[in-house]
């Protein structure tokens, strides 16, 4: 699903771009998103899609989706890319 649905429920380009889609609702109202607009050596950015800043804000996750899996089992559940100043 494009990710300012997701978001916004509704499919407007002031809403977001067309190309980010989400991939994990992480249940807070956040997504993860993928951005099939920009690839890396044929792999798509993983952006954290924070409703609060989106979409003129997307932090960058990861450089592929399976870099963000690595971190995502390795970390028991948690928020790996979100620094909580630990």
């Amino acid at each position: 699903m494009r990710a300012r649905v997701a978001i916004y429920g509704r499919d407007e380009n002031e809403c977001g771009p067309a190309t980010i889609l989400d991939i994990c609702d992480v249940e807070d109202g956040n997504y993860v998103g993928i951005d099939i607009s920009k690839s890396q050596r044929g792999y798509f950015t993983i952006l954290d899609l924070f409703h609060e800043t989106f979409p003129k804000e997307a932090e960058w996750i990861a450089d592929s989706f399976g870099e963000f899996l690595h971190g995502a089992l390795r970390n028991d559940g948690r928020h790996f890319w979100i620094d909580d100043g630990k």
